[in-house]
């Protein structure tokens, strides 16, 4: 597998478009507004919805259903003061980021731990198994992937 930093010609400009998208100045935006890394807000969205603001996932066991970027769920809105109609308030990509970066900032503030935090946007809380791993392990796997992936492209960003 090639190294992510030796990219050059084509394979940079590859790179550059898969982790830069027409959200970013959005994200950047609450991100700030909520003292939130703006990394963490992208990946979360990359996991959650992989960047496609119109869907959304039926949550039967909690009775609930998710929306948008950062599928954040109707009640959780709620509990964060939203008192709008989720269908179509909860698609608006404002309106999305700045409840679903609230509720990651709420957590922010509850937890200590990265990896907490992480599982608790997904999860509600932290639970884990007899063995200590998380149940929702491969979330937090593929979070904190493209976290350090939008934190490496912050730090070294690619000139074409």
């Amino acid at each position: 597998m090639r190294n992510a930093l030796a990219l050059t010609g084509a394979g940079l400009a590859t790179w550059k478009v898969a982790i830069r998208t027409s959200f970013d100045k959005k994200i950047y935006q609450y991100a700030s507004l909520y003292k939130l890394n703006p990394a963490l807000v992208k990946a979360i969205i990359k996991v959650e919805s992989s960047f496609r603001p119109g869907v959304h996932r039926d949550e039967p066991k909690i009775k609930d259903t998710s929306y948008g970027l950062m599928q954040i769920l109707y009640k959780t809105a709620g509990s964060m003061g939203f008192l709008g109609s989720p269908d179509p308030e909860l698609y608006d990509i404002d309106i999305n980021l700045n409840y679903g970066c609230k509720y990651l900032r709420y957590l922010s503030d509850k937890y200590d731990k990265l990896d907490d935090i992480i599982v608790s946007y997904n999860a509600g809380k932290p639970k884990y198994f007899k063995s200590g791993k998380y149940i929702n392990q491969a979330y937090l796997e593929k979070v904190k992937y493209y976290y350090w992936l939008y934190i490496i492209d912050a730090i070294i960003p690619f000139a074409i």
